[in-house]
């Protein structure tokens, strides 16, 4: 957990943002919200299912959280730092985006989705000083997929078999694609998703 305290310093650019944002207006499916305490709770993880399959509900709840939570909290917070100079946004998506996986239809049309968000919000923002971006991370060692790589120790063989690096990404070498691109290094990207999976997407040596 973040405790949204210790982000908000006095006088500080998210002081000033959390003055103005009605968090309200959020959506309701948001990925990252706030819990009871103030603080910044991980919204739950969404169960695979063959494409044919799946409810309509529980597409909706996957479009609702990927695609329209983006949508909706773009729409909250863009309009505070347009006219800024330069402005960043910053998207989180997937590989999954451009690498299909089985028993993720829905959740692969919604990262899939947000890459051509980027693209059309980077030529629509960018007159304004804004560049639009996002990061797609591969497989990630983190609290919520350590579970499923303790479960299915044979997934996580494959994934570091179909790496091109041959291992698990970390969320520091994601934070550290994050950083570059809300940073002034990246004033002159836009419109791009930067793929963070050690080379998986980029294809394979099957054949």
């Amino acid at each position: 957990m973040i405790d949204l305290s210790k982000l908000a310093e006095p006088g500080s650019l998210e002081e000033t943002l959390l003055e103005k944002i009605d968090l309200k207006r959020l959506p309701r499916h948001i990925a990252v919200i706030m819990d009871g305490n103030g603080r910044w709770a991980r919204a739950r993880n969404l169960p695979r299912v063959e494409g044919h399959r799946a409810g309509i509900a529980s597409v909706r709840e996957i479009v609702e959280t990927n695609l329209v939570g983006v949508i909706s909290t773009l729409q909250v917070f863009v309009p505070l730092i347009m006219g800024r100079g330069e402005a960043r946004v910053v998207i989180t998506s997937s590989a999954i985006a451009v690498y299909g996986m089985v028993l993720r239809a829905p959740y692969t049309a919604t990262k899939a989705g947000l890459s051509g968000l980027v693209r059309s919000l980077a030529i629509e923002w960018g007159p304004n000083g804004v560049t639009v971006n996002a990061v797609g991370p591969g497989v990630i060692r983190t609290p919520l997929t350590e579970a499923y790589m303790e479960q299915f120790p044979e997934k996580t063989r494959a994934a570091i078999t179909n790496s091109a690096l041959r291992r698990i990404g970390t969320p520091e070498e994601v934070a550290d694609v994050v950083v570059f691109l809300a940073s002034r290094a990246s004033r002159f990207i836009t419109g791009q998703t930067i793929y963070v999976d050690g080379g998986l997407s980029a294809g394979g040596d099957w054949w």
